[in-house]
């Protein structure tokens, strides 16, 4: 439902994700990394586990993603994990 229209769903991945919808490999990196964490429900260690990266490794990126936005993550989880869903089939 959220892809029904491809200009929405670009609208509000712009409007949600801002400059974290970026294409350079530090923030492509901090966005994937926040959107399994959102996806492992905050859970620094299962974000780990998927990831296979060291856990400080993710307190980092997603830290780096709360500068990157601007905001904290916790006001708008869902949104985020929303856009973040969204945002590959928006940068084809």
């Amino acid at each position: 439902m959220a892809t029904a229209d491809a200009d929405q769903a670009a609208s509000f991945v712009a409007r949600i994700l801002s400059p974290l919808a970026g294409d350079d490999e530090v923030t492509r990196r901090a966005a994937e990394t926040l959107a399994v964490y959102l996806e492992e429900n905050c859970s620094r260690s299962r974000a780990t586990a998927r990831l296979y990266v060291h856990a400080n490794t993710v307190n980092y990126r997603v830290r780096q993603a709360e500068q990157i936005l601007g905001r904290s993550i916790d006001s708008d989880a869902f949104d985020l994990q929303v856009a973040l869903a969204l945002l590959p089939a928006v940068r084809r």
